[in-house]
């Protein structure tokens, strides 16, 4: 009996490694100021930041392919830094990594100017019923994308559930008098951004990413004859009379992620 409950908890704890381990997160803050006061503190950020997300992310990721995970890479270029105030770009790329080392970029997203404050040595944590924090509600909204945008690379419209969660956190924001949240569907906005994925007028834009990394990225066969084929293939399931998906944020970005297919 206790050899029994031995092999359930080491079970239970192999299983929490390998779901953990389905979704590697990287964080690098790199100072474009001329002030090096704060180089500890972007240290503790990329820490911090990084222990955030996994405890949040922790048992949200799906169920992936078995030789590949996610990698969701976080870029900040601090502009400004000035007492607990800082601003700065953020690139946020979203990469499938296979077994054999090889990355495909599923999407990637730039904000070029994310204001927030940090404040040394207060912990960093999500809460939905109360942010706090505009780097990590920012953080969270684009973890969230990319485990959709990586859903939808394994399954027609996988990803629904991930950018509900997403536009959730969006609406929450509008309480809060954080910049970058505002609800415009024009421009590069995330709310535009949110609008798309969950508009079933875009539904092909998604089908085409799906068939784009499932069938043809996937046979890392780029350049070849077949792998032209195949995306040409993809193309067609988008209406080239559909000016609304063929203007959208959502397909840019998608093309954006491959551009040596276009």
């Amino acid at each position: 009996m206790v050899l029994k409950k031995a092999l359930i908890v080491f079970l239970v704890l192999v299983y929490g490694v390998l779901t953990a381990q389905q979704t590697r997160i990287q964080v690098k803050l790199e100072n474009r100021t001329q002030n090096i006061t704060y180089q500890f503190q972007y240290r503790q950020i990329e820490r911090d930041l990084s222990r955030m997300l996994s405890s949040t992310l922790n048992g949200s990721t799906i169920s992936a392919a078995e030789d590949a995970s996610i990698e969701l890479s976080y870029a900040f270029s601090v502009l400004e830094h000035l007492n607990t105030n800082i601003r700065a770009a953020l690139s946020v790329g979203v990469y499938k990594v296979h077994s054999t080392g090889h990355r495909t970029l599923l999407i990637r997203w730039y904000e070029p100017s994310l204001s927030f404050t940090y404040i040394p040595g207060t912990p960093l944590f999500f809460n939905l019923n109360n942010i706090n924090s505009n780097l990590v509600a920012n953080a969270v909204f684009f973890a969230y994308v990319g485990l959709g945008f990586h859903a939808d690379s394994e399954a027609i419209n996988g990803g629904t559930a991930y950018f509900r969660k997403a536009d959730e956190l969006m609406t929450r924001m509008q309480s809060t008098s954080f910049v970058g949240w505002e609800m415009r569907r024009g421009g590069t906005s995330k709310y535009r951004l949110i609008y798309e994925l969950l508009n079933p007028a875009y539904v092909s834009a998604r089908l085409f990413y799906y068939q784009l990394n499932s069938g043809c990225i996937s046979k890392q066969q780029l350049k070849t004859a077949y792998d032209e084929s195949c995306v040409k293939e993809s193309l067609l399931v988008l209406d080239n009379q559909d000016v609304l998906v063929a203007n959208s944020l959502l397909l840019q970005r998608i093309k954006d992620a491959h551009p040596s297919l276009f």
